[in-house]
């Protein structure tokens, strides 16, 4: 594993939990492990897939993302480097071992003939060493690189239509942000673009909001074309103002930033999700309710994480930040917005609901914001991303790196779940 991703650093306790199943009764699972790791490969798959394919909406991106991660493919990844060898899937039965050179018993009541494995286990132990990657490298830039070698070694990702295959220093997409980035400098979208002062106010206003709500710690450069070009797709979702097909060329859509925002939103979540001590010790107490009891702690985390990622929430925070108001919407939209908005302020008022208290808004299954406010939240999420990591050199290249932190600051600031508990 330390061969196939680059030389990574790997954390042997974890490494050994990650071999194991819990019906082995070893004392360790893989099961938590599985379960990031299973987050960690979606977000890996979305980066590869975004930026190998600048040609592909995100429906095809979801088609092909869902065959990547498919558990038939990655039994055969597994498989190919013998993986499911090293596992501990049950614990040793020793009534059914029967040695070849014994043959007083039958043959057909050793355990080498009785006892199978589920098909999804060998796929559980990629994800499982994957998420020990991920850990190991202290979830940093390194964590990606070293993630994405592993994956290319195990060809998860299958062979390589073009020559412009992933590699340490960028991504196929790479071109075609060149190309928006010297369009954007000889005024080819100066019509449409920064220029125009419908985009102007509304950007700026965006930058502001988040900046300051961040305490500068995320802050929109507005010198960056691709940058910009991605907030036009989000003040103008609706393509009210500008063309849809404008930066589609170039691998710049909503629909495709939301593909990418969607998989950073899983990833961070369940990262604090994994490290969170104090909702473990809930768990565990919950464990002793009737109520809770033959549910895993990943069952109850895979819950959790639905509620926090889920668009109630997402939408229920983009309409407490504010930022909504920053966008153009259609007419049938905007009704909707509005609604909503009315019905959580109703909310508020009952003095029956505190709303103080986690989930307050959800307490009215009646109450649901429109999916295009959630869709919104993960696009800002995805142009926090590109603009912490694509970055202009001196000599006008397009710079990548793979730092999470500027995503994890913004969403403990607009999401009022991750601001309470992280």
């Amino acid at each position: 594993i330390r061969k196939m991703s680059g030389g990574s650093p790997i954390d042997f306790a974890l490494l050994f939990q990650a071999l194991c199943n819990l019906r082995a009764h070893t004392g360790v699972s893989y099961e938590k492990l599985e379960w990031f790791g299973d987050k960690a490969l979606k977000f890996l798959t979305a980066i590869y897939g975004v930026f190998t394919q600048p040609e592909s909406d995100q429906g095809k991106l979801s088609i092909w993302n869902a065959h990547t991660v498919s558990n038939y493919n990655l039994v055969r990844c597994s498989k190919k480097i013998e993986l499911p060898k090293f596992g501990t899937f049950n614990s040793f039965a020793f009534e059914l071992w029967n040695p070849p050179m014994f043959c007083e018993r039958d043959p057909t009541q050793s355990v080498f003939k009785n006892v199978k494995i589920s098909l999804k286990l060998p796929a559980d132990l990629v994800e499982s060493t994957l998420g020990v990657l991920w850990l190991s490298n202290e979830c940093s830039d390194r964590a990606v690189r070293h993630g994405q070698k592993y994956l290319r070694a195990l060809k998860v990702y299958g062979k390589s239509k073009s020559s412009n295959s992933i590699d340490e220093t960028g991504y196929a997409m790479r071109g075609t942000l060149q190309q928006l980035v010297a369009d954007w400098n000889q005024g080819k979208f100066d019509a449409i673009g920064w220029t125009k002062p419908l985009f102007q106010d509304k950007i700026s206003q965006i930058k502001e909001s988040v900046k300051e709500d961040t305490q500068d710690a995320v802050c929109f450069d507005l010198c960056n074309p691709i940058v910009v070009a991605s907030l036009i797709e989000l003040v103008d979702k609706s393509y009210l103002q500008h063309a849809h097909h404008t930066f589609a060329s170039y691998g710049v859509t909503f629909q495709r930033l939301e593909f990418l925002g969607d998989a950073i939103l899983d990833l961070l979540v369940s990262l604090c999700l994994y490290y969170d001590d104090e909702e473990e010790e809930k768990q565990e107490q919950e464990q002793e309710d009737v109520k809770g009891a033959g549910m895993s702690v990943e069952g109850r985390l895979s819950i959790l994480r639905a509620k926090i990622v889920g668009n109630d929430a997402l939408g229920f925070n983009m309409a407490e930040s504010g930022l909504d108001d920053e966008m153009f919407w259609e007419e049938t939209q905007r009704a909707e917005i509005e609604k909503y908005k009315s019905s959580v302020d109703e909310l508020r008022a009952n003095t029956d609901i505190d709303d103080t208290q986690d989930w307050w808004y959800l307490q009215n299954e009646a109450v649901k914001p429109p999916k295009c406010m959630g869709d919104a939240f993960e696009v800002l999420l995805a142009i926090v991303f590109i603009n912490a990591n694509m970055r202009m050199s001196q000599n006008a290249e397009i710079e990548f790196s793979y730092d999470l932190k500027e995503c994890l600051m913004f969403l403990c600031n607009f999401h009022e779940y991750a601001e309470k508990n992280w």
